[in-house]
């Protein structure tokens, strides 16, 4: 089901992932002779594509740029914050998704693609979201007028106290 949320823009910015895709692609359209060519740059670019929009970090590569395309964990929505699943990868390689919450039968499905910026400012997540999933997040959250995460201090700019960094305690 496409929802909504995750619109995509035709003026992508100069780092973005489909940037380094057409980067890749020309590379192989003059060289890719060299190489035995056995490959359309059509379709090395539509597979570069898939695989940098759907990926998902793999932590069990050495390569901690690696990442894996899953049958069914690759499909799902992306939501800021008010995602209905979580996943993990098992000991055993897999990706598992679960459900956070009930659901109605043909809720979309939703994970937070993020990481640590799932936690950033709204600006921040989508020029994340912009430069490695090449879209510009409408979830429930980032819609939203006001950006409940700017409401926390800026671990850079904020006072901390002592060694442990932690904010100090309101007087």
């Amino acid at each position: 089901l496409f929802c909504g949320m995750e619109v995509v823009l035709d003026d992508q910015p100069e780092d973005s992932a489909l940037r380094e895709v057409e980067r890749a692609t020309r590379w192989y359209a003059d060289h890719g002779h060299a190489l035995g060519g056995g490959i359309s740059h059509a379709a090395l670019g539509r597979g570069l594509v898939a695989f940098q929009l759907n990926a998902h970090h793999a932590p069990h590569m050495l390569d901690l740029n690696g990442g894996a395309m899953y049958a069914v964990g690759s499909r799902f929505t992306h939501a800021c914050l008010s995602a209905n699943c979580s996943f993990r990868h098992t000991d055993d390689e897999q990706l598992e998704h679960r459900t956070v919450q009930d659901l109605a039968p043909g809720t979309v499905l939703t994970t937070n693609y993020l990481g640590p910026w799932e936690f950033a400012s709204r600006r921040a997540r989508r020029k994340s979201l912009l430069r490695t999933k090449a879209f510009h997040c409408w979830c429930d959250i980032c819609s939203r007028e006001e950006d409940g995460m700017r409401a926390l201090p800026c671990p850079a700019c904020a006072l901390r106290r002592g060694p442990d960094g932690l904010l100090p305690t309101a007087s």
